[in-house]
């Protein structure tokens, strides 16, 4: 078996995976507001055109990111879903706002505020997601970050 058959099974495992996280996602009740009916839209046209994939983050720390067309989620989650799920969350939180805040329409003045805006509704959305999970996954491992936030 060749490095690219390889490659692209694992790409196929991947999607198939995000895809079913995508589907946990639309099944909770976050996926059944408004905003999380747009995200998981979101999430599924990216996984489509394989605009979501696994790969190391720009920063050690980063779990996830969006460039703006797509969406990594850090290698280290590969294969586990809390987490994935999670940051598919956050990460199309983004780009929800985003689409509803063009960079374009805003001043200058008020970018700063509208990017502080913008990861506090990424992160409020994640930690709804991660409170639902952990109650009705009670088994799965918790996530050390988002336990972290909530003892804030």
């Amino acid at each position: 078996m060749s490095d690219q058959s390889v490659d692209s099974d694992q790409l196929a495992q991947d999607k198939a995976m995000l895809g079913y996280d995508i589907s946990v996602i639309a099944e909770s009740p976050f996926g059944k507001t408004q905003n999380g009916r747009a995200i998981t839209n979101i999430l599924i046209a990216y996984n489509k055109t394989g605009k979501i994939s696994y790969a190391p983050t720009a920063t050690d720390d980063a779990r996830g990111e969006w460039d703006g067309t797509a969406i990594t989620i850090k290698d280290d989650f590969r294969g586990k879903a809390l987490p994935t799920i999670i940051e598919l969350v956050h990460e199309g939180s983004h780009v929800l706002w985003r689409k509803n805040h063009p960079k374009k329409n805003i001043p200058t003045e008020k970018l700063q505020a509208d990017n502080l805006a913008d990861e506090e509704v990424a992160r409020l959305n994640q930690m709804t997601m991660y409170l639902w999970l952990r109650k009705k996954y009670p088994d799965w491992p918790t996530d050390a970050e988002m336990e972290f936030r909530l003892n804030k």
